[in-house]
């Protein structure tokens, strides 16, 4: 070694540039081969994990670990040991593997994203963090480098500065917590739905990091929200009603109270025509009928015997009329028509209902249907909507 050591200084003129060429060589040669064989087998493949990886790694990038080290382990021959360009190649050496770990941290999560069986629930947190205790491990390195430290005076050291370090950490610290709580909950995960007032966030999630939640808004905006803010700040969050394919209709028609009146004869033989009351009404005029038949003499006001208002009929109409269509649930969630208090503002009637509608465009669609429906009923039923007449 020492032969060889010797033969190096004195032939050093020679030996520098023929470390320098290798060096290169190296490098030229791990990326035309390496690198140009993930592209190529990345490219060519038609499974997208490996495009994944080669995305986030970076094989051009990589290609300096191999000269580095190459550098690093025979600079010494050259100037000798801990020589200040030996101590320069292992500092480069070290932040080009903590970027490779990173990377591939990077990698394995898109990957993770991308499985058929990954159901939202994130893990950048905790990939977050390991890229952050990577990026430490490298710094420590460098200082017990640099500084010649003893890492048990290094560790000693840190413990003066934890203070500091908690204070610069303080984000990370409280976002890695929120984060083992999102996801041990499962409160939240990428494409549920939710509406987060504090921050006037309202559309899907988009990503979940670290540091931060990013949601879609229905207005085409994007909201950053810190990953430990939204645990304390609360949000709506519509992953049930999704995945049962349930979204409630709560609608109010305000209707004229003096629209509403007893059906005489000639209204509910009318309304017998239509099928979806036919046979309720029927009834109905019928035991008007038998009332009568009966109890000639005692009919002599409108409210003697049975009676029905046109409002009861519209109501069962209603009824009839929403269980008969297929986007609407009528089992195990809250069917209720019902009228709310009279007000100067007329009459509400509140259709709760539970529509089969995921999306929000679907929704919409057959809750507006359902409204102009009904609308359009009322003159059937001599009911009249409430509408603020204004004088021109």
């Amino acid at each position: 070694m020492d032969a060889i050591q010797q033969w190096v200084m004195d032939f050093i003129y020679i030996t520098i540039p023929v470390l320098i060429i290798l060096a290169y060589l190296l490098f030229r040669g791990t990326q035309f081969i390496l690198a140009r064989a993930a592209y190529f087998i990345a490219l060519r493949s038609k499974n997208v994990y490996d495009d994944l990886f080669v995305d986030r790694l970076q094989p051009f990038r990589v290609a300096w670990l191999l000269p580095l080290w190459l550098i690093f382990n025979y600079s010494h021959f050259l100037f000798g040991e801990d020589s200040v360009v030996q101590m320069l190649a292992l500092i480069l050496l070290i932040w080009v593997s903590a970027d490779f770990l990173i990377s591939l941290l990077s990698g394995i999560n898109d990957v993770y994203k991308h499985s058929p069986r990954y159901s939202g629930v994130s893990v950048a947190g905790f990939i977050g963090v390991t890229k952050v205790l990577i990026v430490i491990g490298a710094l420590v390195s460098n200082v017990i480098l640099l500084f010649e430290v003893e890492p048990t005076d290094l560790v000693a050291g840190i413990g003066a500065w934890l203070a500091v370090l908690l204070l610069i950490f303080r984000d990370t610290i409280l976002s890695f917590v929120a984060s083992v709580h999102i996801s041990s909950q499962r409160l939240l995960k990428e494409g549920d739905m939710v509406d987060v007032p504090a921050y006037g966030a309202s559309g899907s999630v988009a990503e979940i990091d670290l540091q931060t939640i990013q949601i879609a808004n229905f207005d085409n905006t994007v909201t950053n929200i810190p990953t430990y803010k939204i645990v304390d700040v609360g949000f709506k969050n519509y992953r049930q009603m999704i995945e049962s394919n349930a979204r409630r209709m709560k609608q109010s028609i305000s209707l004229n109270l003096n629209s509403v009146k007893f059906c005489n004869t000639t209204l509910l033989e009318s309304l017998a025509r239509y099928d979806l009351i036919h046979d309720f009404v029927v009834e109905n005029i019928e035991a008007i009928k038998d009332y009568k038949a009966e109890r000639r003499a005692e009919v002599d006001f409108p409210l003697d015997g049975p009676q029905i208002t046109n409002l009861q009929l519209f109501i069962y109409y209603a009824e009839a009329y929403l269980k008969s269509r297929k986007d609407v649930r009528t089992k195990r969630y809250p069917f209720v028509l019902r009228t709310m208090e009279p007000g100067p503002k007329g009459l509400p009637f509140e259709i709760y209902i539970f529509l089969k509608a995921s999306s929000w465009e679907q929704y919409e669609v057959i809750q507006t249907e359902i409204t102009n429906h009904l609308i359009a009923a009322l003159p059937y039923f001599e009911l009249k909507a409430f509408q603020i007449s204004v004088d021109n």
